[in-house]
């Protein structure tokens, strides 16, 4: 006699995809019905007795990227995370994603808790064993009353989230990632950061989709009413447009009328005018002397490019980053962030970093990880009303390869920068808790044992320094003929 699964299951409040799971696991049993109802029913109570503790990770746990959009639940409203909807990568606000999904697909209440089944594929970045990062499904999001106590996390590079204590942080013990509470952090714990986002590549965008006025459309292009320049409909996210986007991040205002860039290196200001000309758009240059030296400003006259660039904000105060920006193909970004640095940006080789700083708060975290597309890592810093972000001259060669500079003066200082030799202490970017497996490597290969002794007695080495000696103990191993499983470990 068959069993109706679907009956006994539906008298629990479960998500959906876990009823899904367990009606598959009792018809490959094949249970029968009082055997059925005990399964759900303790199914049902270990489901509870989860949701008791929001947070707690199970198996392989993801991880929280502290300060950029984090990956993991547990959070208060204004927090912020990354997730993946189709082809689309955005940062949002957790409650308003949350707030969203229940009010397109219901919820159920179990205790405190509103769950919400996800039926549409999210992915939110997670962190494996291995300690890669990779885009995991989100099956459902659970919304509740946030506790009285909440707890704010910092870390020495600039990143801070605020959670609840029982949010679940993962920590490197013993070669191994393992789930922490947030209360059970303690000074000096080293917990992992997104140091290389995925990038998801789009090509073009369709303009008429990101502006508010009035506008003729045709498949071919956007035409302002009256006597205003058109623009092409869809624009191409290559180098040249991202760099003029950058550069209006850095030094741009928009008007009703016209964009205007305001900067006097000539090799920024030809690349603006080259954009401007690109599109046939009139242009009209001025000195203007209302700051502490002469300024130059390139205005660009188009209400439908001003319309378009007001998505990046006005004043220095309201600037960031769109969400197509994070989906935009590598050479947009590229652009983008020369024309950044190229206006704002400073390059000292003398103090063997490159920094940045900006009156917004928003712009500074997403171009943190526009840059992490390039594996570059930058440590956030605060000076009174200005936020900044500071890489450190060991990331000078990949920047000057990935990003670099149209100003010879700065293409100069990354050349010095670069030819640092330098190998000052590194306290941000280590690689804690390594266990014996060092000690054991160096023992097997014969290799200097003063390095092993001192990295396995202070369970940490930065990754740069732990980066060369592995190096050259996987030489010495080919070397030898040697196996050494450790090394792959480390």
């Amino acid at each position: 006699m068959s069993v109706n699964y679907d009956e006994i299951l539906d008298k629990y409040p479960l998500p959906k995809a876990i009823k899904d799971e367990l009606k598959a696991e009792l018809e490959k049993l094949g249970v029968n019905k009082t055997k059925a109802k005990k399964i759900a029913e303790r199914c049902y109570q270990a489901y509870l007795a989860n949701l008791m503790e929001p947070g707690e990770a199970a198996g392989i746990v993801a991880a929280q990227s502290i300060g950029e959009p984090g990956t993991q639940m547990s959070l208060p409203y204004e927090e912020r995370i990354i997730v993946k909807e189709g082809e689309m990568v955005k940062p949002v606000e957790i409650g308003k994603f949350v707030d969203e999904a229940v009010k397109k697909y219901g919820f159920i209440r179990i205790g405190n808790s509103e769950v919400c089944d996800l039926p549409e594929e999210v992915l939110v970045l997670s962190l494996d064993q291995d300690e890669k990062i990779r885009w995991k499904k989100v099956v459902s999001c659970i919304r509740h009353k946030a506790p009285k106590k909440l707890i704010r996390i910092r870390t020495r590079s600039g990143r801070q989230i605020t959670a609840t204590p029982y949010h679940s942080f993962v920590i490197r013990s013993n070669n191994k990632i393992v789930p922490v509470r947030g209360s059970e952090l303690r000074v000096g714990d080293r917990i992992p950061v997104v140091k290389s986002m995925p990038a998801n590549c789009i090509e073009v965008i369709d303009v008429s989709q990101h502006v508010h006025g009035n506008y003729i459309v045709s498949n071919e292009e956007i035409k302002p009413k009256g006597r205003s320049k058109a623009l092409p409909r869809e624009f191409e996210l290559d180098f040249d447009f991202g760099y003029f986007i950058g550069v209006y991040l850095a030094e741009g205002y928009a008007t009703k009328y016209y964009v205007s860039i305001s900067n006097v290196n000539e090799e920024l200001l030809e690349n603006v005018r080259r954009f401007a000309s690109k599109f046939g758009l009139s242009i009209a240059e001025y000195d203007n002397y209302s700051g502490f030296a002469r300024g130059h400003d390139v205005r660009i006259y188009s209400s439908l490019l001003s319309d378009f660039v007001k998505q990046f904000g006005r004043t220095s105060k309201e600037k960031k980053l769109p969400e197509f920006v994070f989906n935009a193909k590598t050479e947009f970004v590229r652009g983008l962030l020369q024309g950044y640095f190229d206006g704002d940006g400073n390059i000292n080789a003398e103090r063997k970093m490159i920094r940045v700083y900006s009156s917004s708060k928003e712009l500074i975290d997403g171009i943190a990880l526009l840059l992490a597309r390039f594996g570059i890592f930058s440590v956030k810093r605060k000076m009174k009303k200005q936020y900044g972000l500071v890489i450190s001259y060991r990331y000078a060669e990949l920047f000057a390869e990935e990003v670099g500079s149209s100003i010879p003066e700065k293409i100069e200082k990354l050349r010095k920068l670069k030819s640092s030799t330098s190998t000052a202490y590194d306290a941000v970017d280590m690689i804690p808790s390594i266990g014996s497996a060092f000690l054991h490597a160096a023992k097997k290969l014969g290799y200097p044992i003063m390095y092993a002794k001192k990295f396995t007695r202070k369970q940490k080495v930065g990754r740069a320094t732990l980066r060369r000696h592995l190096e050259n103990m996987e030489k010495l191993a080919k070397q030898r003929g040697i196996a050494v499983e450790e090394l792959a470990v480390l």
